[in-house]
């Protein structure tokens, strides 16, 4: 009777040489991410800020004319906590009875989103 004396499974050494070899995969695979991460909350901060310029801008046309000025002041909800919003009335437009509003949302040190919308009087 022939047995053989067969020995299943890996090494000490084969094991390690798989956990470095991993440890490498892994290195490059998170540099890859690292930036895409930091890139997808910009995206965020965009949506957000565009969709609260919206919310303002909706609000400040339905107002009469003449109503809104560089100082009004605006009221952010609680989920805007970190943005900040300036907003320029120009009347001074050659078209009679015009008003140009400009809007500046920033928020950290991301770059500003401007809107800008133009009221008439009729």
């Amino acid at each position: 009777m022939n047995i053989k004396n067969g020995k299943n499974g890996f090494t000490l050494i084969e094991s390690i040489i798989v956990i470095v070899l991993l440890g490498f995969a892994m290195l490059a695979f998170s540099t890859f991410l690292a930036p895409q991460s930091a890139l997808s909350g910009q995206v965020n901060y965009s949506n957000r800020a565009s969709a609260l310029g919206q919310s303002i801008m909706t609000d400040l046309l339905a107002r009469d004319y003449g109503s809104v000025s560089s100082g009004t002041p605006i009221v952010l909800g609680s989920s805007y906590v970190n943005f900040n919003v300036n907003l320029t009335v120009d009347d001074n437009n050659p078209t009679a009875s015009m008003q140009k509003m400009t809007l500046i949302i920033t928020a950290s040190n991301n770059p500003p989103i401007t809107l800008v919308a133009f009221k008439g009087e009729y």
